[in-house]
């Protein structure tokens, strides 16, 4: 399912380039199975149902579910969809090394040193309960040196865990669209830059601070946030970009839709 070709990776400062694709054939069912004891999901308090008006009835054509995807390039843009099943067991074997001084392996990881990045990613609800050991968000990587990254994510109908997508970038864009079931962090560390919301977004956006050339936002109700003391656990992205532009859009917005930027004190971050 994901067979490495030989090379180094990008940050290691090889000259051959690696690339880790993954697919498989089959097709999970989009409900935990309730005919094994053993398989009987626990309780997860923290997976939110996703309201039938912001997900998508099936997965693209011709797009069978997979996990733990890497793709890492070097002068070369990468240009691929996905859909994501986050509970489907991929063999050891099948897996590539974690990139280096990285952990914990993320659900996707589309990464390209001299080249652009662009994506959509359809996340499917659980096909079985995941293993204890396994995170609990649905993590999505997204990062380039040198090019541009548009990343649109999309959720079926059901439940999911939390999103997780973390966008980085040097020089170059940064474009990211987002369902409307999101409900959570943004977090945005710029240098040279706008940050821009569209026009349905940023009624949903509440702005709170910056600190270390960091802006904080939360889209949705203020209240999903239960535990006011402990750490974030749910829907969140966080944006690093050092010289271009951060535009944020519902995914169910038109693609051309209007683009505004914020007009209060916190328009000086964006000027």
């Amino acid at each position: 399912m994901i067979l490495p070709t030989k090379g180094e990776s990008p940050l290691e400062g090889g000259t051959s380039e690696s690339e880790i694709q993954a697919n498989t054939t089959t097709t999970p069912e989009s409900r935990f199975p309730v005919d094994n004891k053993e398989d009987t999901p626990p309780t997860y308090d923290s997976i939110r149902p996703i309201p039938s008006a912001s997900t998508s009835p099936s997965s693209p054509e011709g797009l069978n579910p997979t996990n733990y995807v890497t793709i890492m390039r070097k002068h070369e843009a990468i240009k691929a969809d996905f859909v994501i099943d986050p509970s489907l067991r991929i063999p050891d074997a099948l897996l590539p090394p974690l990139p280096s001084g990285q952990n914990d392996r993320n659900n996707l990881h589309l990464e390209s040193y001299h080249g652009s990045i662009k994506t959509e990613v359809h996340v499917m609800p659980p096909s079985r309960p995941p293993p204890s050991d396994q995170p609990r968000r649905t993590t999505l990587m997204m990062k380039t040196e040198h090019g541009a990254i548009l990343a649109k994510l999309h959720v079926a109908t059901g439940i999911r865990p939390p999103i997780h997508l973390s966008a980085i970038n040097k020089h170059g864009s940064i474009k990211i669209y987002i369902p409307r079931s999101f409900v959570g962090l943004v977090s945005v560390t710029k240098g040279n830059g706008c940050v821009k919301f569209s026009d349905n977004l940023q009624k949903k956006l509440t702005a709170f601070g910056e600190a270390k050339q960091t802006q904080k936002y939360f889209v949705g109700n203020l209240a999903e946030w239960s535990n006011i003391e402990g750490e974030w656990d749910g829907d969140e992205i966080g944006v690093e970009n050092k010289h271009g532009a951060v535009k944020i859009h519902y995914t169910e917005d038109v693609t051309d839709s209007k683009v505004v930027q914020k007009h209060s004190f916190f328009s000086k971050w964006s000027s």
